[in-house]
């Protein structure tokens, strides 16, 4: 289920931008999201969709679908020069569900996860994601996803805004 789609751009070291699709985590598919690919391709940069495991394959729990998509991100960055991307420019960004993976994604220590530098991404788009699984967990959600005290606190990024690696000074926005 760890896969990836690359859609490339023709000038090499080029950005990349990385996609994690929503769907109140229980499906989707990178090819269901390759439209976004053309505007970004033209524009000059690497577009990347992520698959990743669903929250009922994963036994109702969100870390497993955190840690996919971690690895995936980490894979891009190694491996960017084998597509022609610059891995100093990586930026993720994620829609519903995938929004709030997109900033669990976020807050993660590459440091000590991966080995990898510490501000590996440069910027993140969170959209219309949930960033604290507080409100989620008292929701009809909890049905499949199976809540605990730690799982709520480790994939509530609103929560560890101040875990964020920025190459800006350490400055967060949230408008």
């Amino acid at each position: 289920m760890e896969k990836l789609d690359i859609y490339r751009a023709k000038r090499p070291n080029a950005p990349i931008f990385v996609f994690i699709q929503g769907g109140a985590w229980l499906g989707g598919s990178a090819k269901d999201y390759a439209f976004p690919a053309e505007v970004l391709v033209n524009a000059g940069a690497h577009y990347v969709a992520l698959d990743f495991i669903s929250v009922k394959a994963a036994n109702g729990d969100l870390r497993v679908m955190a840690d996919q998509v971690r690895r995936a991100v980490a894979w891009v960055y190694k491996n960017a020069a084998t597509f022609g991307g610059d891995p100093s420019q990586l930026f993720v960004g994620g829609h519903s569900s995938g929004g709030h993976l997109c900033g669990v994604t976020l807050i993660t220590d590459w440091s000590k996860d991966f080995g990898l530098p510490a501000n590996i991404i440069k910027g993140g788009l969170c959209m219309s994601g949930m960033y604290d699984m507080k409100p989620v967990r008292l929701s009809k959600r909890s049905t499949y996803v199976k809540f605990d005290d730690d799982m709520e606190d480790k994939m509530s990024s609103l929560r560890h805004l101040g875990s964020i690696a920025s190459t800006h000074g350490g400055h967060v926005r949230i408008q």
